[in-house]
């Protein structure tokens, strides 16, 4: 029974990271660039300020490098920040996690009546 418990824990996380990996290789061909989201409601940027958030972000790496360095960070529990806001992501989900909770658990009630 345990090694299935841990052979499933494994799957999923393996999945999981699969699918961010996967994820943040497919933003790449989205239009739209999210420096220039970031910075849309600021006036008067350069584009010297532009390059140098780029930079800091890591997008003129190749997308296997940005979505590997994500991944590990990830890893360690640095899911980064919102593009909009630039407020951590991970206690952006936290904040919504009772919710989730309540609208699962509720889903469930009728799934099984």
């Amino acid at each position: 029974m345990v090694k299935y418990v841990v052979g499933r824990i494994a799957t999923a996380v393996l999945t999981l990271l699969i699918a961010g990996f996967l994820v943040g290789l497919l933003i790449h061909v989205t239009p739209g660039d999210p420096v220039e989201m970031m910075l849309s409601k600021m006036e008067g940027v350069t584009p010297q300020q532009i390059e140098e958030m780029r930079r800091q972000l890591g997008l003129g790496d190749p997308a296997w490098q940005q979505s590997a360095r994500y991944l590990w960070r990830v890893l360690h529990g640095d899911f980064g920040l919102t593009i909009v806001g630039r407020e951590p992501v991970l206690g952006f989900l936290l904040s919504r996690l009772p919710a989730t909770l309540a609208l699962t658990v509720s889903g469930l009630g009728i799934a099984l009546a």
